[in-house]
């Protein structure tokens, strides 16, 4: 295993890694053609035109209407590319294409830790193409970068539990907490997995320091101080410089009523299922309800297996020790969730904000799967090595049928805004003498100023909130808008079956 973080560290590629930098590549050219394709969302346009055009002072301070739609460091760096390179769709998701980048090289240098051969490639094939996180990846939101860093931060953290090499030990601390403070500034969500790695890299670094001390109070504080305390105060600091009570309570008050109130199982990680199974026919409740249990028995057995090794002689094999981080994030994650609604209401997260749940399970599938091989029963080990072949093949062709080139999974109604948009401009551009105006469903406010804006349509007046129930020259609706249409009997001009939307007018 030091072997294989030596070729980690100098980053040694063979077939099969050679096969993952592949797959990474051809998924990044992916999320990079969708950033320049797809039409703008109601969230990246709202980013847009809160924060982006906003001072650095108000971004830093949380100041505008919409506080938990700053997700800080993707925000700064919009502001920054725009700067530099103009305004366009692609420019403004450059910060998620940065957070893909990052996640895919943590993945796979996470990967190598533990996995080899057809394992490593078929394991990166699945952290690579999950259509939800594929999604993110080319979205102009914080949680690219919050994988990303994510990714990073996990992996750092695996190096830190492999090797005993103080100087090494050190590093990797520094970078764990350095990785993880930066996801946390990238959205406030990933407080979920800051605080239960931290946490165990603390009692980690305690552990050790206690047996290195020899019964040393001053060894073991400068121990203990210098690996892990030191670090942790200082990414506090930084974290409280942002995320003072002032803003806290700011963002909290926004997103109080966002979430679930049915728990853990039945809101968060339904809610991430359905985002999984992105609208496929197959995609049934019974299905969600199947893939609940195979999760439940995945966690079970690897706890069971953590909690097993912990009173043997082979716990220093690290994929154990892989394994049972991993496991006790997951539970660590879990009960937050579950003390924080029940002693201060807050919902459990749903959807994009427990999307870092995703990577951390097939972490864990993975370890589980590499784990296999070191069971005694041929017969077993051989049933269980073709069940997990078997469902890693199924997972990795179902992330494949949910690539797409037209839509995002939580923004499908914005699909045609762009279409739409353009339709408008070749309508209205050739008479620019008069204002025009446009009466949209409310979602639309954004994306639709945001048209009007990039394509300076200025003889456009600015579209608002109010609703479409009122004489204009042109509609923007959606199909459930059918009492507006039928009331000042609107005529279609086009229609955008995806995005369930249609342009209209008197």
């Amino acid at each position: 295993m030091d072997y294989k973080l030596k070729q980690s560290r100098f980053f040694k590629f063979g077939f099969y890694e050679n096969t993952a930098v592949t797959t990474a590549l051809f998924v990044f050219g992916y999320t990079c053609f969708r950033a320049g394709l797809l039409s703008i969302t109601h969230d990246e346009a709202l980013t847009y035109f809160l924060y982006v055009r906003s001072s650095l002072k108000d971004i830093l301070s949380y100041t505008g209407e919409i506080t938990s739609n700053n997700h800080l460091l993707n925000t700064l760096l919009m502001k920054l590319f725009v700067a530099f390179f103009g305004n366009s769709e692609f420019v403004l998701r450059i910060p998620a294409l940065i957070g893909h980048l990052l996640y895919l090289v943590g993945t796979l240098q996470i990967l190598r830790l533990f996995l080899n051969r057809k394992k490593l490639g078929l394991g990166f094939g699945l952290m690579a193409t999950n259509p939800f996180l594929i999604d993110f990846f080319s979205c102009a939101r914080g949680y690219s970068l919050g994988l990303g860093f994510i990714a990073l931060g996990l992996y750092y953290f695996f190096r830190r539990l492999a090797l005993s090499d103080p100087v090494y030990c050190t590093k990797n601390n520094i970078l764990t907490v350095t990785m993880l403070t930066l996801s946390v500034l990238s959205n406030l969500s990933f407080i979920y997995v800051f605080a239960p790695v931290i946490s165990l890299l603390i009692i980690v670094e305690i552990k050790d320091a206690l047996a290195a001390s020899q019964g040393s109070q001053k060894a073991f504080a400068r121990k203990i101080s210098k690996r892990a305390i030191m670090p942790v105060l200082f990414s506090a600091f930084c974290l409280s410089l942002i995320y003072n009570p002032v803003t806290f309570v700011k963002i909290r008050n926004y997103v109080v009523n966002y979430g679930s109130t049915e728990g853990f199982w039945a809101g968060t990680i339904t809610s991430l299922l359905q985002s999984v199974f992105y609208e496929k026919a197959y995609g049934t409740p019974q299905a969600i309800f199947l893939t609940k249990v195979f999760i439940m028995i995945v966690i079970g057995i690897s706890a069971f297996i953590s909690l097993n090794v912990f009173s043997k002689k082979n716990r220093s094999i690290k994929v154990y020790q892989y394994l049972w981080s991993v496991v006790a994030i997951l539970w660590f994650v879990a009960f937050s969730m579950y003390a924080q609604f029940t002693l201060f209401q807050i919902q459990y997260p749903i959807e994009r904000t427990a999307i870092y749940l995703i990577p951390l399970f097939l972490i864990l599938f993975l370890i589980l799967w590499e784990y296999s091989d070191r069971l005694g029963n041929t017969y077993v080990k051989t049933i269980m090595i073709g069940l997990f072949y078997v469902i890693a093949i199924a997972m990795l062709l179902h992330n494949f049928l949910c690539f797409n080139i037209t839509h995002y999974y939580c923004w499908e109604y914005d699909a045609s805004t762009k279409k739409a948009m353009k339709k408008i401009y070749d309508l209205t551009s050739s008479a620019t003498d008069r204002k025009y105006c446009m009466g949209i469903n409310w979602v639309f406010e954004p994306s639709t100023n945001y048209y009007i804006l990039k394509n300076q349509m200025f003889w456009m007046e600015w579209t608002h909130r109010g609703g479409p129930d009122d004489i204009y020259d042109y509609y923007y609706l959606r199909d459930d808008d059918k009492r507006i249409a039928k009331k000042h009997h609107l005529k279609r001009i086009e229609s955008f079956p995806l995005s369930k939307t249609y342009l209209a007018v008197l």
